[in-house]
């Protein structure tokens, strides 16, 4: 029977809409990865269940098709080839004198494929987890069945803090790629400790698995006029993040903060081709940081707010983030120099 229109558009979706990309509600809203798999997993299985169901159903006319050709067999000897035929004829094969009909078995074989495609589509939404061996410069997993590819996206549990530029290998591909940050970064020693676990994604346009969610990087500490230390700490926190092409936008990347916050300057960069960034308080431009050049180098540019050299944000204030001049520009990192205040 002709699948519904509801079927057919599940099968276009399953075909063309889901992906592994990043996922962005206005340019790629089928992506599963950064996050993307919160918004799409159960869109996707019920997607994967129609269309099995829909299966499943052709395949209850198969079944239906069998008892009739046994009661055929049944009331006449004659019709024994025939309903043999309509029972086990060989898969995607028509059965002869049928019509270009199918038989029961390649019915039952369809659905068994389809029952197999559903759950290896379930399975893989949820990343595989690994628990790596080898070195803190030199990690290994070993699965047979892991493609490295474009957008791959695996969870590591590491068994030992990292030293710099560390490296993984899946021992039966044999080839060992650098583990980065986001934009790109390569990694200071110890960023990685004893078991912290990170979704990693697969970079082939850099050939690298970039870790995601790792802890903070590096403090800055104040000094006073003498070069005394201060008590207090700041830190940079890798708060904006924008995986892949970027796109000129506005009031995107919408951080609110939970607590009071001094910002004191942004680091920026880009794995390639340049933007200019504008960022601001509840809407309202930041001096020194209403429009921040970025390229590939990455630069600090302080805040200059009514002549201060910070800008104060308090529990429940936004900080957004607009994008233009884009040129060429992918996977845009920046960083904010952030001092917690009572």
């Amino acid at each position: 029977m002709a699948l519904s229109t509801a079927v057919q558009q599940a099968i276009t979706r399953l075909q063309e809409f889901y992906n592994g990309n990043a996922y962005d509600a206005d340019t790629n809203a089928g992506g599963l990865a950064e996050g993307g798999h919160r918004v799409n997993e159960i869109p996707l299985a019920q997607d994967m269940a129609d269309v099995a169901e829909a299966i499943a159903d052709e395949a209850g006319g198969a079944a239906q098709a069998k008892t009739d050709a046994e009661t055929a067999e049944t009331n006449a000897q004659g019709h024994e080839t025939a309903a043999q035929n309509w029972a086990t004829y060989a898969e995607d094969a028509t059965v002869p004198g049928g019509g270009g009909e199918y038989s029961a078995k390649h019915y039952a074989a369809k659905a068994e494929d389809a029952k197999i495609a559903a759950e290896a589509a379930a399975t893989s939404l949820q990343f595989p987890v690994y628990s790596t061996g080898g070195t803190a410069s030199a990690y290994t997993i070993t699965d047979a069945d892991l493609t490295i590819a474009d957008g791959a996206a695996i969870r590591l549990n590491f068994h030992a803090a990292n030293n710099a530029s560390p490296t993984l290998e899946e021992t039966n591909d044999g080839n060992a790629y650098e583990i980065v940050a986001p934009g790109n970064r390569a990694l200071d020693a110890a960023e990685i400790t004893l078991g912290f676990t990170s979704i990693l994604y697969f970079d082939a346009a850099i050939n690298k698995w970039i870790a995601l969610g790792l802890p903070l990087y590096r403090l800055v500490q104040d000094l006073d006029a003498n070069g005394n230390k201060i008590t207090k700490l700041r830190e940079y926190r890798s708060r904006i993040f924008h995986g892949g092409t970027v796109f000129a936008v506005t009031g995107k990347h919408v951080v609110t903060f939970r607590e009071a916050v001094r910002l004191h300057a942004i680091d920026a960069s880009l794995v390639a081709g340049s933007c200019t960034a504008a960022l601001k308080k509840n809407g309202s431009a930041i001096g020194g940081l209403s429009a921040v050049s970025v390229t590939t180098t990455q630069t600090e540019t302080a805040v200059n707010d009514s002549s201060n050299a910070y800008i104060d944000f308090s529990a429940g204030d936004k900080l957004s983030i607009d994008i233009s001049s884009v040129s060429s520009a992918t996977f845009l990192e920046i960083w904010l120099d952030l001092e917690a205040r009572a």
